[in-house]
């Protein structure tokens, strides 16, 4: 895709600095990158009404923010690329099966794992200041049905990659 459309709660702590790495990565790789700004979930129907017809995105980019974990947000977004069937990327893996087409997601299993771990330091008077910081590992997931349903074919080496295929 060329074009692709970011839609992101503009007071989100996160989003600028992603943004400003989005930004650089989409002038390097010859990317559109069409920015949805919005101060908030409910108004995120009136603008994806608001894009004129010519200016449809070809991917849209779903951000870590407060959108996506909000159902009734994710469904209108959902919603949207269906009929304009467009490809959706990113969010918690829950959306791979209501229709995005890939994320990276970690598992949450090991995440409160590390939490645990992390909490029981704590918990036996190690000063939570000098616990070094943990991320658990990322894995790719790729919805295989939806790629093929927008006629799509994800290529082997993604394929490879993917810890879950969903076909």
């Amino acid at each position: 895709p060329s074009r692709v459309m970011v839609v992101y709660i503009v007071s989100y702590p996160t989003n600028p600095a992603i943004l400003t790495e989005m930004r650089s990565f989409a002038d390097t790789a010859g990317l559109t990158l069409i920015e949805l700004p919005l101060s908030g979930v409910a108004d995120i129907e009136s603008a994806l009404r608001g894009i004129a017809d010519n200016d449809i995105p070809d991917a849209i980019q779903l951000m870590p923010d407060t959108i996506t974990r909000t159902k009734e947000a994710t469904q209108i977004i959902l919603d949207y690329a269906h009929k304009h069937r467009i490809p959706v990327v990113g969010g918690p893996e829950q959306l791979l099966k209501s229709g995005t087409l890939l994320t990276i997601a970690s598992d949450y299993r090991s995440q409160g794992k590390l939490a645990a771990s992390i909490a029981d330091r704590i918990f036996k008077g190690v000063p939570a200041g000098t616990i070094p910081v943990v991320t658990p590992d990322m894995h790719l997931l790729v919805n295989y049905a939806k790629a093929r349903e927008l006629g799509l074919t994800p290529s082997r080496g993604v394929l490879r990659q993917a810890k879950e295929i969903i076909r």
